[in-house]
């Protein structure tokens, strides 16, 4: 059945609302390409993941707005559940494996089906999935490198989204005539450097557990 609820438009200055919209597709790209860049995706997922992206940033490059109905995404939810069950017993035969084929496609699907704020933030998660069941897989140097990046645009994204916020303290203020994205730029560069530094903590130690009890468990089952 059709959804009832109300379709929510965010309430954005223009400047930000195009920033927020680039960083997100972005933040989904990298979290892919981390995905892909392990070398154990399949070529018909890594197909499918490629010509989404490449549906999605044309139609961003165009402002062209494409949203699937909900109903459409209920159905599609439907039958993905049958094949997952076909996924695990009959083509990948591993959990991890079924598992990244749910969110990838998961993924490409609600990158053209977001109707309220609440999706936005699903969809920066599965692109969060995407980089942690790449960090299963394997972690090397290619892996340091593009989590970096992924850092830089989840501040750049989750800034964005709150500056997008209309219900922050400041929404009862009239807007700025000129949004000044230099500033903007500089203020999460500085916060950017300080994640910098926490994932290369995290890489050292990721990298010592790479062969760890959980992984191998989640590659043999």
């Amino acid at each position: 059945m059709p959804s009832n609820a109300p379709t929510i438009t965010r309430a954005a200055h223009p400047v930000i609302q195009r920033f927020f919209d680039i960083s997100l597709f972005f933040l989904l790209f990298t979290g892919f390409a981390i995905l892909a860049g392990t070398g154990k995706l399949d070529l018909l997922s890594l197909l499918f993941g490629i010509s989404a992206l490449l549906a999605k940033g044309y139609l961003l490059v165009r402002k062209i707005d494409v949203t699937l109905p909900e109903q459409w995404t209920t159905y599609f939810t439907l039958i993905y559940l049958v094949f997952f069950a076909l996924d695990y017993f009959l083509i990948s035969q591993t959990f991890i494996g079924s598992l990244i084929h749910m969110v990838l496609f998961a993924a490409m699907v609600k990158v053209f089906s977001i109707h309220r704020d609440r999706d936005y933030v699903y969809l920066a998660l599965l692109s969060f999935g995407m980089v942690l069941a790449a960090a299963v897989l394997t972690v090397d140097s290619l892996f340091f490198g593009l989590f970096c990046v992924f850092v830089l645009l989840a501040v750049t994204t989750f800034v964005s989204m709150e500056c997008d916020d209309p219900g922050l303290a400041l929404r009862h203020r009239p807007p700025p005539k000129r949004v000044n994205c230099a500033t903007c730029g500089v203020c999460q560069g500085q916060s950017c450097a300080r994640a910098f530094c926490w994932s290369s903590v995290l890489f050292w130690e990721r990298s010592h557990f790479s062969s760890s009890f959980p992984a191998r468990l989640l590659l043999d089952t």
